[in-house]
């Protein structure tokens, strides 16, 4: 489900520029609630219906990589186009246009805030705010995000084939914890 990072991002973009507008029907619904219910609920329907709004699967991953993971042929993975498969690197050069554009996507930003409260990277980050967008497939669990520490930053975690669910969702929520802290002391520092 973290597909559903850039796919909204470019729908959020498409609004602005005056493409789309937030009553668009896409998937049974407005373009406004299609974003809460594939960033807030992860909503699988309405997020394929998003994919297939824009056009063919094909048509749909080259924006992606067009507009956010701007990757080049040898830094794309086959697999990349024979499913929602990203790697951690598309989705951290994602992440930081979303940071560094944060005026243009508060509403999105909010809503990945929002989802999956206190857990995944959330899960240990006590009063530190974290926008994410979280990923089950499969025993493969994954969350990318935007940790705003003392030193904001981004992460994405993978996981893959671990004893257990929960134990990648400690891995993860660990994981950012330590960054966190690493963050908060070398700001210490530099004071």
């Amino acid at each position: 489900s973290t597909y559903k990072l850039p796919l909204n991002m470019y729908y959020y973009e498409q609004q602005a520029k005056g493409v789309y507008s937030g009553s668009t029907s896409v998937g049974g619904t407005s373009l406004d609630n299609a974003h809460y219910l594939s960033l807030v609920w992860s909503d699988n329907d309405v997020s394929e219906a998003m994919i297939y709004h824009l056009g063919s699967f094909y048509t749909y991953k080259t924006l992606m990589n067009d507009y956010y993971g701007q990757l080049s042929a040898s830094e794309l993975d086959s697999r990349y186009w024979e499913g929602n498969y990203y790697s951690t690197r598309f989705m951290i050069k994602t992440l930081y246009q979303l940071y560094s554009r944060m005026d243009e996507f508060w509403e999105m930003i909010g809503y990945m805030v929002e989802a999956c409260p206190g857990d995944y990277l959330q899960r240990y980050s006590g009063n530190t705010v974290v926008a994410h967008k979280e990923g089950y497939f499969e025993g493969h669990i994954h969350d990318v995000g935007i940790t705003f520490a003392d030193s904001p930053f981004l992460i994405a975690v993978f996981t893959r084939d671990l004893p257990s669910d929960e134990d990648a969702y400690e891995v993860i929520g660990r994981l950012n914890a330590a960054f966190i802290s690493y963050q908060t002391l070398a700001v210490r520092r530099q004071a």
